[in-house]
């Protein structure tokens, strides 16, 4: 799996460094509080695959939050036959990191998915999960905004009536 790497680069020294962050597990699909990118930001979060006892595994049944500030990682590891899409980072107040990670986690042994919130700023604790009543097949990839996108009118269905 994908390494993490820190790359600066230097716009007017042409200079540039890349550096291994450490205590990491491989890693995909980055993220983090998009209020700010392009500048210095601390925190990000990335989908994980932890071993198991039975050689690992091939999909994503973790995430880790990097504190790139004081070279901290956080793992939080699913409960076995659980795995997860990538996490969405959800701002609730001002200060970097402060908010909410969202994810879709599908529950092998049922067949079905579910919208998971972890904490984000604390020990990415579980704080509500929203069962859904089928699956969400993988590669499902989302994003956040806080403006809602309604229609103005009505979506009116022309399904044809099941007959009774």
């Amino acid at each position: 799996g994908g390494q993490l790497y820190r790359y600066r680069l230097g716009l007017t020294s042409n200079l540039y460094s890349a550096e291994k962050i450490k205590n990491t597990l491989a890693a995909e699909f980055p993220q983090w509080d998009l209020r700010f990118s392009g500048q210095k930001n601390r925190y990000s979060y990335h989908v994980s695959t932890q071993d198991r006892k039975y050689g690992g595994s091939v999909y994503f049944n973790s995430f880790q939050k990097i504190d790139h500030q004081d070279r901290k990682v956080t793992t939080k590891t699913l409960p076995e036959g659980e795995f997860l899409s990538e996490v969405i980072f959800m701002p609730t107040g001002p200060l970097e990191g402060e908010g909410y990670l969202v994810s879709v986690v599908y529950q092998a042994k049922y067949h079905v998915s579910a919208v998971v919130i972890f904490n984000a700023h604390d020990d990415l604790a579980e704080v509500a999960r929203i069962p859904l009543q089928h699956h969400v097949p993988f590669g499902f990839h989302g994003g956040y905004t806080t403006k809602a996108f309604l229609p103005k009118q009505p979506i009116i269905e022309n399904r044809p009536k099941k007959n009774a």
